[in-house]
């Protein structure tokens, strides 16, 4: 109980509303995308790394754009999820 009405000489308790599962999975956002973004540059990086290619300069910048076309794509689908979120967190407000 986070709050107090007071009916006649007594005070009762309000409940709070639930909160919306919404909430919670955007609240999540701050933590998995940084998260999700140093894995698709890392991953993509190593998997490039690891790969036999002969000129090391060309290896090298392979590596590194791959990486960064991971991280980019990560990055987007978070841009997205987040902005689809916050609609549907746009549509919980009551309007007045």
């Amino acid at each position: 109980v986070k709050s107090v009405g007071v009916m006649g000489q007594r005070m009762v308790g309000r409940v709070e509303p639930p909160v919306p599962a919404v909430m919670r999975r955007l609240q999540l956002l701050p933590l998995a995308t940084p998260l999700a973004l140093a894995l698709a540059a890392v991953i993509g990086a190593d998997a490039v790394a690891l790969a036999p290619i002969s000129p090391e300069p060309f290896h090298a910048g392979l590596a590194i754009l791959v990486g960064t076309a991971l991280a980019a794509a990560v990055y987007g689908v978070s841009y997205l999820l987040q902005r689809r979120m916050m609609d549907e967190v746009q549509s919980l407000v009551p309007r007045a």
